[in-house]
C-alpha cells in the first residue's frame, strides 16, 4: 500500500492547498487606513492627492496584496467621509505648478 492510499483525502502529499485567490471583504476600518495612507503619501511626496473618482484605483491594489477586496463604489463612499474631506483638493478649476500628479510606488 502507498502512503496516499493510507491517508484520508485532503491529508499529506495528496492534499490540495487552500485556494489562495479567495479574497475576504475588507473591513471599513482597513479601507479608511488605506485611504489615509494614500493621502499621507501624497502629502509627504508633495503630490496632488487622488480625487474621489480615482482613489479606488490606488486603494484596491493595496487591499488585494493583503488578501482583501472591496468594491470601487464602497471605497469611494468611504473616501467621501468627513475625516478625509480636508485631505483632498477643493472642487473647481486647477492651477498646476508646485504639486506633482499622484503616483503610487507600491503599485
Amino acid at each position: 500500500m502507498t502512503q496516499a492510499e493510507i491517508e484520508p483525502p485532503g491529508v499529506g502529499a495528496a492534499a490540495v492547498p487552500a485556494d489562495a485567490s479567495v479574497k475576504h471583504k475588507a473591513a471599513d476600518a482597513r479601507i479608511h487606513e488605506t485611504i489615509s495612507a494614500i493621502y499621507d503619501q501624497a502629502k509627504v511626496h508633495k503630490m496632488i492627492p487622488p480625487n474621489l473618482h480615482d482613489i479606488a484605483n490606488y486603494v484596491l491594489p493595496r487591499l488585494e496584496r493583503q488578501g482583501l477586496t472591496a468594491t470601487k463604489t464602497r471605497i469611494q463612499t468611504l473616501a467621501g467621509d468627513q475625516r478625509h474631506a480636508g485631505r483632498r483638493r477643493s472642487v473647481g478649476p486647477r492651477v498646476y505648478g508646485t504639486l506633482l500628479p499622484f503616483s503610487d510606488p507600491e503599485v
